[in-house]
């Protein structure tokens, strides 16, 4: 547009603004051209408005239309590449008199950090033509999903190319709405003159942002949030919507909440009490398995964040697999959840699990410190047999027990059978099953529940006594782990060490304690049993153990150290892998890297119990852990 010398200055328009005494609807006229143009501003207490001519390589660093606004450090709009052509633009109808579009902030490969302050707007005209224009353009800067932060109304176009105009506007936003970039957008509107006679085809648009940590808020509790519905591993079967529905806190409030499906953002709810909800419609379209993601924000500064994730599969019509034949077919079961796409703890290695790093042991390594190795060592090579008072006697005896549920009875009643047959077991060791149907880590945690009595009743049976116990093998989970990650993992934690104080206080010999995790869980239908419980149990026994590595006074082994309060720790054998495996299918891609598998045919009709061939699976590697570790050896072989 050709610019007159009646065309205000940036300081004039600066002061003309200024000199106005209303800090939320703002009304004005500035006189350009010798042309009357009106302007309002809306919900910003600061604003500058500046007309410029286009100059394309410093504004907007592109030389053409066909030359897309880089990604550079400030960030852009994204103007919608309609025809996929490289035109970074929105063209009109051609004939209608006003159109609108809507536009998200694109974030340099990283949003830049803390709260929005201000955001400046740049919009030009981007035909580059001899037609000429004659509109008027409005921005509402949003918050994606939420409440407008501000907007600009009768913004004047008009001229012929090449010099049509660039057009500015500041809007500050208030810190204490905690804005992120990432929750940007804007509606740019425009309506021409007339129908006809003028022409809106090509413009584009650039935002830079400016961000502040508002001097930081001292909070540094990042919030919770829990998925409530629906539950990881569901299966549906016939379309419908899917009700995701969460639950988020914190210790002073929440932001908002975001809803996530294969990681792309879905809806963000801004309500700050719960439940947070989102409706998902789905078809035979979306068949396969999905991620669905919860975030919570909270309003520190800088903001703190966490989320929640659950699994879902859409199986509908013929894509549904029929369960294998040998598998036995039960209400309580559900035979195609063959895998799960959860990375086995020993696999996982420095890599994350929702935020938490892998590995059996710290750092990700499924190797024992050496310190703890040696001491290991030393302890094992310590054993020797005992009198039924729990003193050193050549002709005397030592025990090893197993304390757990059902499924650790099946396992360690094979287990048994195994060892006693094996000419190198230790005549002076005596194995006891001392793991009872039913019975979690909540009661085996209570030292006064009626578990421990059935145990030593079993010692008795089996002629010995909890003077003579000097070992256990420990796989439990608590009753009902459906609380969310990490709070579930920390419950089995807090109740398994419980259990290693316990068997400190009822065997005073016992000298050294063998965590294992439950086996695959997600064949079954039930609430209570199904992963991801089974495998987020694995962080349970790895962070109990690390507490102990960690030198925690109340799982301390070493008298040299203080008060004895539990055995030594370690890993026994880590016995989850993730079904069949990527391939879902026998003996192809397994379900660890070490070819562990678990099939239909290694459970009882419920899908949590294993069979003759599930408790072999455990059997044979816990047999071999004892005959092989350093630790143990010294006192389950005979030549140890």
């Amino acid at each position: 547009m050709n610019i007159s010398t009646r065309v205000p200055k940036r300081e004039e328009i600066f002061n003309f603004l200024n000199s106005m005494k209303f800090p939320l609807v703002i009304t004005g006229i500035l006189i350009i051209s010798l042309v009357i143009v009106s302007f309002t501003v809306r919900n910003t207490s600061a604003l500058s408005f500046t007309v410029n001519d286009f100059v394309p390589n410093a504004d907007f660093g592109i030389a053409s239309n066909s030359s897309k606004y880089p990604n550079g450090s400030l960030g852009y709009f994204d103007v919608l590449d309609d025809n996929n052509d490289g035109t970074y633009a929105k063209s009109s109808s051609g004939t209608a008199a006003s159109g609108s579009f809507g536009v998200s902030y694109g974030c340099p490969s990283t949003c830049p950090a803390g709260v929005v302050t201000s955001v400046k707007i740049k919009l030009r005209n981007a035909r580059n033509s001899s037609a000429g224009i004659n509109a008027k353009f409005g921005i509402e800067l949003r918050r994606t999903g939420g409440s407008v932060l501000g907007s600009v109304t009768g913004i004047p176009f008009s001229g012929t190319a090449p010099t049509i105009g660039i057009y500015e506007a500041v809007i500050t936003v208030d810190p204490n709405l905690k804005v992120s970039p990432s929750e940007l957008a804007t509606v740019i509107s425009w309506s021409k003159a007339s129908s006809s006679g003028s022409e809106v085809r090509f413009f584009r648009a650039r935002l830079d942002v400016t961000t502040s940590d508002v001097g930081g808020s001292g909070d540094a509790t990042p919030p919770t949030v829990s998925i409530i519905s629906p539950v990881d591993g569901s299966v549906f079967t016939a379309e419908g919507d899917m009700t995701i529905q969460a639950e988020a806190n914190d210790n002073v409030a929440i932001s908002r909440v975001e809803f996530l499906k294969d990681s792309v953002l879905q809806a963000t709810d801004y309500q700050t009490t719960n439940p947070h909800v989102f409706s998902w419609h789905f078809t035979s379209a979306d068949n396969g398995s999905h991620s669905l993601t919860v975030r919570a924000f909270d309003t520190a500064s800088p903001q703190l964040s966490s989320e929640a994730t659950v699994s879902v599969q859409i199986n509908i019509g013929s894509s549904t697999p029929p369960p294998p034949a040998e598998c036995i077919v039960s209400s309580s079961t559900d035979w195609t959840r063959t895998y799960l796409g959860l990375t086995p703890l020993a696999d996982l290695g420095i890599n994350l699990y929702k935020g938490f790093q892998g590995g059996l042991y710290p750092n990700g390594s499924n190797v024992m410190p050496l310190e703890h190795t040696s001491a290991g060592l030393q302890i094992g090579q310590s054993i020797q047999p005992l009198d039924s008072s729990g003193n050193p006697s050549a002709t005397g005896k030592y025990v090893l027990i197993s304390v757990g549920m059902s499924n650790t009875s099946l396992e360690f009643s094979s287990f048994m059978a195994l060892a006693n047959a094996d000419p190198g077991k230790d005549s002076h060791l005596v194995l006891v099953n001392g793991a009872q149907s039913g019975k979690t880590s909540d009661y085996w945690s209570n030292p006064n529940d009626s578990t421990w009595q059935v145990l030593n009743d079993r010692l008795k049976a089996a002629g010995v006594t909890p003077a003579q116990v000097i070992g256990a093998w420990v796989k439990d989970i608590t009753n009902d782990p459906t609380a969310a990650f990490p709070a579930n993992a920390n419950t089995i934690k807090t109740q398994l060490t419980a259990i290693a104080q316990n068997l400190k206080d009822k065997y005073p010999n016992i000298k050294l304690a063998y965590y294992s995790t439950r086996i695959y869980g997600g064949y079954t239908t039930r609430t209570i049993r199904r992963e991801p419980y089974a495998y987020e149990s694995g962080f349970s026994v790895k962070w109990m153990i690390e507490d102990q590595l960690n030198g925690v006074p109340s799982l301390n082994f070493d008298p040299a150290k203080g008060a004895v309060e539990a055995p030594w720790l370690a890993w026994g054998p880590y016995l989850w892998a993730d079904g069949l495996g990527s391939d879902k299918a026998l003996g192809g891609i397994p379900g660890r890297s070490d070819g562990l598998e678990w099939a239909c045919t290694d459970f009882e009709k419920d899908g949590i119990h294993p069979n003759s061939s599930g408790r072999n699976k455990v059997a044979n590697p816990l047999l071999n852990f004892f005959k092989t570790d350093l630790s143990a050896r010294p006192w389950f072989l005979t030549e140890g």
